[in-house]
């Protein structure tokens, strides 16, 4: 539905045929509605890639994105926050709306501290404002547990602003009568758990910075979950395809360097692997820049050793090699500066892309 329009998926891709998984690297090409993330790298099934259609398809016929509308569905939390606790400070205007529920509602109100009584009520609007936009997302047949773009869910979250009525403010007083809080209790401890193991691993696929799964509030999440079953349980089945979709990683050893005795690398891997010569190109596993980004930490002895070199077929040079590996790398570079790396934070990240890609090189990794 989507190659070559909508995106590209570009070659290699992992797949296991027998539970219809893959992992695969996506160039958006329609992007109409899109700023930033144009290149992404997922596990997915055929369920979760005809979700990412339909999100292409959702951002470019949505309207004009930007950060106005990110700041538009934070500023309608804060509105949202201030028109409850109004109207629970007004006792008349709470029993006309919550009728038989006002009872509840005015002993819960006069034996718990204001300070409690805020924010039980602001983690109850994020809460509430959460399952809106989930409840957008199952409109336009998104998942939005599997959302791959910030700007799908910048889109999501501004329609559910837009959604917010008066209404709103009952519902978030209902949930604030004790009964309604027990009511839910014994599936909160379950929905806590599946939100954490779904963070875990959504934070593999999905744009993630620290604290936020997909730029989505971890804490926000759980208590969605929690106070909305219908949100807790497609947190817990996403999570359970995506818990799948990750590729098994038979090859478990941590990359061991050796010591070369010239510098000259080519001469290194073809002399061990003379049949290859003419069919790949060879790859340090620890790139040779690593000298120059982080100087000390490795000698070149060690960068030109035969453990630390790789040969990728030439068919796979501009995708695995100057697409992929590319960017997996320089991603890592962005977010580590000299003053924070170590010996092992590197030997880890090249054994990363062993374990990821080792099946596609030749010799393949055992």
């Amino acid at each position: 539905m989507g190659q070559g329009t909508l995106f590209s998926i570009a070659e290699p891709l992992y797949f296991d045929p027998e539970t219809k998984l893959a992992q695969v690297s996506v160039q958006i090409l329609s992007t109409e509605g899109f700023e930033s993330e144009t290149h992404l790298r997922f596990g997915c099934d055929a369920q979760s890639l005809h979700s990412f259609v339909k999100e292409v398809k959702m951002v470019n016929e949505g309207a004009s994105l930007g950060t106005e509308a990110l700041k538009g569905a934070q500023d309608g939390v804060t509105g949202l926050v201030e028109g409850v606790w109004e109207m629970a400070r007004h006792p008349l205007d709470t029993a006309f709306a919550l009728k038989d529920g006002s009872i509840h509602l005015s002993q819960y109100l006069s034996n718990t501290p204001a300070a409690q009584i805020k924010k039980d009520v602001s983690e109850l609007a994020e809460a509430f404002l959460e399952n809106r936009m989930f409840e957008a997302a199952s409109s336009h047949d998104v998942d939005y547990f599997d959302l791959k773009t910030s700007e799908g869910l910048i889109l999501i979250k501004k329609e559910a602003f837009t959604k917010l009525g008066g209404q709103a403010s009952v519902e978030i007083l209902t949930m604030l009568i004790p009964v309604a809080q027990v009511k839910v209790g014994g599936k909160a401890a379950q929905m806590a758990k599946v939100a954490v193991k779904a963070a875990k691993v959504g934070g593999a696929f999905l744009p993630s910075t620290s604290g936020t799964w997909g730029g989505r509030n971890l804490a926000t999440l759980i208590r969605a979950a929690q106070y909305f079953p219908n949100m807790g349980e497609k947190m817990e089945s996403t999570y359970r395809r995506l818990n799948r979709a990750l590729p098994p990683s038979p090859w478990k050893r941590t990359l061991q360097l050796g010591k070369a005795s010239h510098s000259d690398y080519r001469l290194s891997f073809f002399t061990s692997h003379p049949q290859l010569k003419g069919q790949v190109v060879v790859h340090h596993a620890l790139e040779q820049q690593t000298l120059t980004r982080y100087p000390g930490i490795f000698s070149s002895e060690e960068i030109h050793s035969l453990e630390n070199l790789r040969g990728i077929p030439l068919n796979l040079d501009s995708t695995l090699h100057k697409s992929i590996l590319r960017k997996e790398w320089d991603s890592f570079y962005r977010s580590t500066p000299a003053t924070k790396v170590t010996r092992q934070s590197l030997l880890d990240k090249a054994t990363e892309m062993d374990r990821k890609f080792g099946h596609l090189f030749v010799p393949t990794l055992p």
